[in-house]
């Protein structure tokens, strides 16, 4: 490393050099400058270096500054290149937005440049008081000793660096009694004999963080004590890399060891040094990933090491060189840049092979990355919680776009107690699903448990450590029990799959799944598929047992999962009969969300909720029964649409009590909605639309009609929905406008209940249609229980032929009845019962 007397021999060359003394302050004065400032930023430091005893801050507007002159500190009756008694501090810092007066900044070093002007340019400050360095670029200043900040050998001048940037063939040195330099970008010098930076702490102590010193022709980085002792010398979250290893037995990283430096590496990525290895903690030499000048790639397929691996225990700027949050994903990155990724690593699958061995898996294997990705997240503390993406890289089979399926063999994959993706999406060829209806995604990337595994995934609660599964754009088919098993954590994501398929290519030579998806254990709530991107949507087809079987035992008050937007039981097409045993089965668990979901072709129900813990589960805007291509072309499940059993109770299946919107739309060969003898109290059923084929919509308790009680009753049975009582004596009348209905409803006293009106025109495919098509109030009932009810709704299509209609009542805690017997409209309201203006 070049000592003191190197430098002044080399500033004695100087054709063309700034070169500044600096005196201690008394009285701070602070100026605003900008690139045509009068006085300008020569005037400023001339000034400071004239000055005795002041403080001189220098606030730069953002711009270009053209600086690089002869300045003898000599000339004014100071000693060039020692001390003489007299200390003043520099403040110098940009980014300040023009116009402004210098109160509104950036913290973006890009934005405010000193430039040299090429092969003699050179900016020299000698001080012997503190000196703060903040937000600038230095570029351009090409001769020998390019950019230096040269502090005395006093114990009063240390030099604080903050966002610097050095370019275009800049070589940075800074030298002080302590020296800390965070978020620094010196890339691009041409000299293979100099340092791209050089640090010198003369009494206390070097601290670096978050440097990135890059693509230099000499070393990246050299550190000494010119002036002997031991000062400590730290370097926290950088990265050196594709530096020239320079001379002297410098490497990347060098130090002088006549001098002692106890240099110490903290979390960093560095090609060569000759730093001991005691010396380094956290340090890799792998390939940094540098994409746009020196940030940090986020591709699933080239993604960083050096995202969110940085350490906190050091002192960090609250933004990077650019302007953004430091710390972005729970952990800084190393280098000047911060990503916005919220990755620690990624791991990228290239091959298919699986010797089964979670102990020593395949290298660069599917098994491999997730034990991989576990073993380092259980390196670190449970509170940590860092995320892990698994990318995928595979070679095509041959004569294919896609890799061969990939066998699950001996052993399922590691439990996942971890926060990881697997994106199968990164495979070359994917694309997601980009339909509201059918499912054109292309999948690459296929997983087989041959009949023999009981699950390819399966996340697990140890306590202390809890599994976050996000699953992205795989085909998974042959496994014993579930494909995809949540069996603890939560937040889990299952979006954009094919999750089953034995009769669909490629995974129909494999066997089917038990279960598509099972949500299970004390799992907390978790999507498969989610709202307003056809990309979340999965294809979950031809599973032995259930698509999706949720049995998870959250508490009545603990929100539940979402399964939504997904194609259940169809093909591609959104027609092909590809069903499972039961499209959703809710078994026992409460608050769960079924919204905008496809679910046909089972072989039992579509939706099933059974068990007395079954509650609150919200089933609002699904096609149950009916295929994709026509509304009213159905895709019947084996029996009900929708049944709800053994205790099920106070379920929303279609609208809120108070909103006409929510409503499924239901086809099927048996009832729509069956509560069985078995089902609880409070289902309510609201602003659905029913395809039926020799059943009812909906059908309470015994199959068939349920009479009323009688009203002397006053609607006091039990059963499913305590057997709601039905509207009765209905008649309908259509104007123009309008549909007026009126009608009697006998039932418990003293309550309003809702009325649901449904329009039957002729019958379509098979199909005898019920749609809703408004609701109303029945006005309260007298002390008998008894209410005469005349209802106005919008007329449901004025341009159709007179046709049927049916009502149906549910009252305020959410029984809600069957419908009634369909009436015929009449055009003719002169034969309205009584005297109002029904207009």
């Amino acid at each position: 490393m070049r000592g003191l007397h190197q430098l002044r021999k080399r500033v004695g060359g100087l054709a063309v050099a700034l070169v500044v003394v600096v005196l201690w302050p008394a009285v701070a004065d602070a100026y605003c400058v900008n690139p045509n400032s009068s006085p300008s930023l020569w005037d400023r430091l001339v000034q400071w270096s004239t000055s005795d005893d002041t403080t001189i801050t220098i606030d730069l507007e953002q711009g270009t500054y053209n600086i690089n002159g002869g300045l003898n500190p000599a000339g004014a009756g100071h000693a060039c290149c020692g001390s003489d008694g007299h200390n003043a501090g520099l403040v110098l810092r940009g980014g300040y937005v023009p116009g402004t007066g210098c109160k509104q900044r950036a913290h973006d070093a890009s934005l405010t440049t000193l430039n040299g002007a090429g092969a003699n340019g050179g900016f020299l400050l000698y001080f012997n008081g503190p000196m703060t360095i903040s937000t600038l670029t230095f570029q351009n200043y090409q001769n020998s000793n390019g950019v230096m900040f040269f502090g005395f050998t006093g114990t009063d001048n240390p030099v604080h660096a903050d966002n610097i940037i050095g370019n275009a063939n800049t070589t940075v040195f800074l030298q002080g009694s302590a020296v800390t330099l965070r978020n620094a970008l010196i890339y691009g010098a041409t000299s293979s004999l100099d340092a791209a930076l050089g640090i010198t702490a003369t009494s206390q102590s070097a601290v670096l963080t978050n440097l990135t010193v890059a693509g230099n022709a000499g070393p990246g980085l050299s550190l000494a004590n010119q002036f002997g002792g031991n000062v400590p010398v730290a370097a926290y979250n950088s990265i050196f890399w594709a530096n020239h290893v320079g001379k002297g037995g410098e490497d990347v990283i060098g130090y002088d060891a006549t001098d002692n430096n106890a240099l110490q590496v903290h979390s960093a990525i560095l090609t060569n040094t000759d730093i001991p290895a005691a010396n380094q903690h956290n340090v890799t030499n792998k390939d940094p990933f540098f994409v746009n000048g020196y940030h940090l790639s986020t591709d699933a397929l080239a993604f960083s090491p050096a995202i969110n691996v940085g350490t906190t225990n050091v002192t960090l700027t609250s933004t990077d060189i650019a302007g953004l949050p430091r710390i972005q994903g729970g952990a800084p990155d190393f280098g000047a840049y911060e990503s916005n990724s919220d990755f620690a690593k990624t791991y990228i699958v290239t091959t298919t092979v699986d010797n089964g061995s979670n102990a020593s898996p395949t290298l660069n294997s599917l098994r491999w990355a997730i034990v991989s990705a576990r073993t380092d997240a259980h390196s670190k503390a449970a509170s940590a919680n860092p995320k892990y993406l698994i990318s995928f890289g595979l070679l095509p089979a041959s004569g294919q776009l896609c890799p061969p399926v990939m066998a699950v063999t001996t052993n399922a994959y590691p439990d996942i107690d971890f926060d990881v993706t697997i994106d199968g999406y990164t495979q070359q060829h994917t694309s997601p699903n980009t339909k509201l209806q059918g499912f054109d995604a292309v999948l690459c990337v296929s997983l087989a448990g041959n009949g023999n595994i009981s699950h390819a995934f399966q996340t697990i609660d140890t306590g202390t450590r809890a599994g976050r599964l996000t699953l992205r754009g795989l085909r998974v088919g042959g496994f014993t029990d579930a494909a995809i098993k949540l069996n603890g954590g939560g937040g889990h994501l299952i979006q954009g799959n094919q999750i089953g398929g034995v009769s669909v290519s490629p995974l129909g030579l494999f066997g089917e799944n038990n279960d598509g998806v099972r949500i299970t254990g004390g799992t907390g709530t978790s999507f498969v598929g989610a709202y307003d991107d056809p990309a979340t949507r999965n294809m979950i087809i031809d599973n032995t047992r259930a698509g999706v079987f949720i049995d998870s035992f959250t508490s009545s008050s603990t929100p539940g999962s979402y399964v939504v937007n997904n194609l259940i039981g169809l093909g591609a097409d959104g027609v092909s009969a590809v069903g499972n045993g039961y499209g959703i089965f809710i078994n026992g668990t409460p608050r769960n969300i079924i919204e905008y979901d496809t679910i046909g072709e089972s072989v039992h129900e579509g939706l099933t909720i059974s068990g007395s813990s079954a509650q609150f589960n919200i089933v609002q805007d699904n096609r149950i029964g009916l295929n994709e291509a026509d509304p009213a072309m159905g895709a019947s499940n084996g029996s009900y649409a929708i049944l709800l059993n053994n205790g099920a109770a106070n379920n929303m299946l279609g609208a809120s009590h108070n909103s006409s919107y929510g409503g499924n739309a239901i086809a099927s060969t048996a009832a729509s909605i069956y509560m069985s003898n078995s089902a609880g109290a409070g289902n309510l059923a609201a602003a659905n639309s029913f395809f039926v084929s020799g059943a009812l919509p909906l059908d309470l308790g015994a199959t068939g009609p349920t009479p009323n009680d009688p009203p002397a009753d006053l609607d006091s049975d039990t059963g499913p929905d305590d057997l709601q009582n039905h509207p009765t004596n209905l008649r309908a009348y259509r104007t123009k406008t309008y549909e007026w209905i009126e009608g009697d409803l006998d039932t418990f006293a003293n309550e309003s209940l809702r009325l649901d009106f449904y329009f039957t025109p002729a019958a379509a495919g098979g199909y005898t249609p019920y749609l809703f098509f408004g609701r109303a109030s029945s006005g309260l009932t007298d002390a008998n229980g008894h209410v005469h009810f005349w209802a106005r709704v919008l007329a449901p299509d004025s341009s159709a032929p007179l046709s049927q209609v049916s009502a149906a009542a549910t009252a305020t805690n959410g029984d809600t009845s069957e419908l009634s017997a369909l009436v015929v409209e009449s055009g003719d309201m002169i034969f309205r019962d009584d005297f109002d203006p029904h207009f």
